[in-house]
């Protein structure tokens, strides 16, 4: 499967095209600490809304600075980390908890399958910016509390999607022989069903990212992100939201980068679903 999926992307130029701006994005992002010129909260209000590519007191400001002099750059690149630290502990949380109550949901059935379905109904019932907005409120703004939020509300569509998988794998001869063996059910959940659902789960995690970096900045934008003060994209478009006929740059480069990110991530999966799908190939 491996084998295949790297010969397929050769043949891809959107999925090579994706890669290329994750490694771009992940490396600036990793990189940010050296490559910022100032720091991301350092106030110069002397140098507030300068333009692009203005120089002031020997210092260059790439794409400008903000209403409270802060260079633009700087909070772009330290803003990634968070945001793209934001979306992956975002995903992995959920896609953990997702594919365990999908994997139990699915081997068991009977009343565990229906509570487990029914309390993911339940959740589906309200739309999710309400959700994460009343969550939020409670628990206030903070780097964990969002993670934590996003994740445990993106737990349901990977445990659908697995627990479809799982109704189908239960029910192969290699599951019947390793019960009639004796194997353990988390032995047969872990070597023999989890195998077997490991790529739709990539897939859905795939394009979950874009969507948890989209929630993220939402959230920031409303001011219910990782807190005041602190770079991601969303709060830096929350920021620029009354000077966005009089400062361009302040939404336009925050608004690209996520852009660009949720371009590349929308790409790789498009990939990853083409390659780990058999019926595709």
């Amino acid at each position: 499967m491996a084998a295949y999926a790297f010969r397929h992307i050769r043949r891809s130029p959107g999925a090579i095209a994706g890669f290329l701006l994750l490694v771009c994005i992940l490396g600036t992002a990793t990189a940010a600490p050296w490559l910022a010129p100032q720091s991301p909260t350092l106030v110069r209000v002397q140098d507030r809304l300068l333009r692009p590519l203005t120089v002031r007191d020997g210092i260059r400001h790439w794409l400008g600075t903000d209403p409270l002099g802060r260079d633009v750059f700087s909070r772009l690149l330290v803003g990634a980390r968070i945001s793209l630290f934001v979306g992956l502990t975002a995903v992995l949380i959920g896609g953990s908890l997702g594919t365990a109550i999908g994997l139990v949901s699915g081997y068991y059935g009977g009343w565990t399958d229906r509570l487990m379905m029914r309390v993911g109904d339940v959740q589906l019932a309200f739309p999710f910016i309400l959700l994460a907005l009343a969550v939020m409120a409670v628990l206030g703004p903070g780097l964990g509390n969002i993670i934590g939020v996003l994740g445990l509300t993106s737990w349901v569509t990977y445990a659908r999607v697995v627990r479809s998988e799982v109704l189908s794998v239960r029910e192969r001869e290699f599951v019947h022989a390793a019960r009639a063996m004796g194997a353990p059910v988390s032995r047969i959940l872990l070597v023999h069903a989890l195998p077997n659902v490991v790529g739709t789960v990539i897939v859905v995690a795939t394009f979950s990212v874009a969507s948890t970096i989209l929630s993220e900045a939402g959230l920031s934008f409303l001011g219910l992100g990782v807190g005041a003060g602190t770079p991601t994209w969303g709060s830096m478009l929350a920021d620029a939201r009354e000077y966005m006929t009089d400062a361009w740059w302040l939404t336009t480069f925050p608004g690209f980068g996520i852009l660009l990110t949720v371009l590349g991530v929308n790409l790789v999966g498009d990939w990853l679903r083409d390659s780990l799908d058999p019926r595709l190939r």
